[in-house]
């Protein structure tokens, strides 16, 4: 067998295409997990950095509006809020009127631009911010709010932006967490997969095996239904019953050999008794007719014999078709009485119908339309 032949039967073998169908299922699975959590994260994530950035706006605006006196204590504040913080760097920028910039956190123009803000709302209305990236490529989540009124400081608009290094890191990091969970998932699910395959099929192999043993000595051969799960069951019993049909096939073929050999032996035998007498000594022309009219006869029963077992050939062959009708014996033999009674009457006939032999065994009666069945003692003698 050819290596492609090696491979085909691989590809085409259950165990193989339950543990491919469990393996996919599973990483469909994780991967639909995996990707829920991780859009979960950002969600999170983005929730966090809005509400941060929105509760700067609502710092900032209460301060301008309520302590207008320390305006520029404010300013100074704005201007060192990056610097204050380590991990989550914050830059803030206070607008006039007119765009004109009032105060910003050092380098904050060298990063973000005021056309990389999105258009300014109502500081009441706004919600969440927008993702932006600097001129260096680093991203941030910036917002742009609108005072009601303007401060006493000349400050309409505030803008706020919040380095996010650290939370595309995390991400980063989350995902190839995520990727080799899912790549340690599908490695483990095949195996698992693999395992619960075979062991699922193992009865199928053990029909297979029976199936192997089966030889004309071994028909005997049954499998146990029992030790199946109920969706094999009817397999091992249909098995099982066609082990059983060939079985008995088979004995009724050895019996069918043993029976036409004994139909045909006696009249060979006769045959070859006739002339062996005949020819033991000269005899006469009218023993020699005798003994050729004993041989014709039996030529005659080997005929019949012949035409009976074409007959019966012809009756079994798949592309013939017999029709079967119920006989009613004791029906048959009422109307043959009333056929003949006014016969019997007239010539005072009696015609009885009995059985005097010793009757059909119990044993023998599944076998009595058999072709050529002999009871076992009429074979024996």
């Amino acid at each position: 067998m050819t290596s492609t032949s090696h491979r085909r039967r691989f590809l085409m073998s259950l165990s193989v295409r339950l543990t491919l169908w469990y393996a996919v299922s599973s990483l469909l699975i994780v991967l639909a997990t995996t990707s829920i959590l991780y859009c979960v994260l950002v969600a999170n994530l983005n929730r966090q950095d809005d509400q941060f950035l929105v509760d700067e706006v609502y710092i900032l605006q209460n301060l301008l509006t309520e302590r207008p006196d320390y305006a520029d204590a404010i300013r100074q504040e704005v201007e060192w809020e990056a610097a204050a913080r380590r991990y989550a760097r914050v830059y803030e920028r206070l607008l006039d009127a007119d765009g004109h910039v009032i105060g910003e956190t050092p380098s904050m123009d060298e990063h973000l631009t005021l056309s990389m803000f999105p258009e300014s709302v109502s500081a009441s209305l706004i919600s969440g911010g927008h993702d932006t990236l600097a001129r260096d490529g680093t991203p941030f989540r910036v917002i742009s709010a609108t005072l009601s009124q303007t401060s006493p400081g000349g400050v309409r608009t505030i803008q706020v932006a919040m380095n996010r290094d650290q939370h595309h890191a995390l991400l980063r990091n989350y995902r190839l967490t995520l990727l080799l969970v899912t790549l340690a998932a599908f490695a483990a699910s095949s195996l698992a997969a693999f395992t619960i395959a075979r062991h699922g099929i193992k009865p199928i192999i053990e029909v297979t095996k029976t199936a192997k043993r089966v030889r004309s000595t071994t028909l005997n051969e049954r499998i146990e239904s029992g030790q199946f799960p109920s969706e094999l069951t009817e397999l091992v019993e249909t098995f099982n019953e066609m082990l059983h049909r060939l079985q008995e096939s088979f004995e009724r073929l050895t019996r069918f050999s043993a029976d036409i050999a004994h139909e045909l032996g006696t009249p060979v035998n006769n045959m070859r008794g006739e002339a062996e007498v005949a020819l033991s000594k000269s005899r006469s022309v009218e023993e020699y007719r005798e003994s050729l009219a004993s041989n014709l006869e039996e030529t005659v029963r080997l005929s019949r014999i012949i035409d009976s077992l074409r007959l019966l050939a012809r009756a079994e062959s798949p592309a013939s078709e017999l029709e079967c009708e119920h006989f009613d014996v004791p029906a048959e033999l009422d109307r043959l009485r009333q056929f003949y009674e006014v016969l019997m009457k007239d010539a005072e006939i009696h015609i009885k119908v009995a059985n005097d032999g010793g009757g059909i065994l119990p044993d023998d009666l599944p076998y009595v339309f058999d072709r050529f069945y002999r009871v076992q003692k009429d074979r024996s003698s």
